[in-house]
C-alpha cells in the first residue's frame, strides 16, 4: 500500500469524493401471503454481525443497479436475472454529497438458499414480524417498510 494512503490529506480527499453503493433486497411472497424477506449475517465492518441484504461499493462507471446485481452475484453466487423476479422500488438513501445508497426492492416467486462465504457467516429468510429480533444493519427497517407500502407490486421511483 503507498504510503500516502495514510496522509490526513488523503484521507480528508476520500471523503469528499465520497461513497455510492447499491443493494438487492430480496423478498418472497408464499401461497397465504406471507412476506419474507432475505437476509446475510456480515462477516466483516461496517455492521459486523448485524443482518443486512447482499450488496456494496458502486464501481467507476457502473450505475447503482449494475452494482447491485454485481454484488448480489458476488456475495450469493445467484445470477439475479435467473431468479424470476419483479423489481418493485428503490429505496434511497443520501447524506448530502459523501454517502449515497440505492437498495433495489425485487420480489422473487421461488426462495433461493446460497451457501454463505466470504462477507456473510449465514443466509435466511425472514417474515416480517420476525425483523424486531434481529441487530439489523442500517437502512434494512426503511427497505422494508418501502416494500410493504409498495403491496408487494409496482416500482415507485
Amino acid at each position: 500500500m503507498p504510503k500516502y494512503k495514510h496522509t490526513f490529506l488523503y484521507r480528508i480527499l476520500k471523503f469528499l469524493r465520497g461513497y455510492k453503493g447499491a443493494g438487492i433486497s430480496l423478498f418472497h411472497v408464499d401461497e397465504i401471503n406471507n412476506v419474507s424477506v432475505f437476509l446475510g449475517k456480515r462477516t466483516r465492518n461496517p455492521g459486523k454481525g448485524k443482518w443486512s441484504f447482499p450488496g456494496g461499493k458502486v464501481e467507476k462507471g457502473e450505475s447503482f443497479y449494475d452494482g447491485a446485481v454485481r454484488e448480489f452475484k458476488e456475495e450469493t453466487g445467484f445470477i439475479l436475472s435467473e431468479l424470476g423476479n419483479t423489481l418493485t422500488g428503490v429505496v434511497s438513501i443520501n447524506a448530502l454529497w459523501f454517502f449515497r445508497w440505492k437498495t433495489y426492492l425485487v420480489k422473487i416467486g421461488k426462495r433461493i438458499n446460497p451457501t454463505p462465504f466470504d462477507e456473510f457467516s449465514q443466509f435466511k429468510w425472514v417474515t416480517f414480524d420476525k425483523l424486531k429480533d434481529l441487530p439489523l444493519h442500517f437502512g434494512v427497517m426503511k427497505a422494508v417498510r418501502k416494500f410493504h407500502v409498495n403491496k408487494y407490486g409496482k416500482v415507485n421511483k
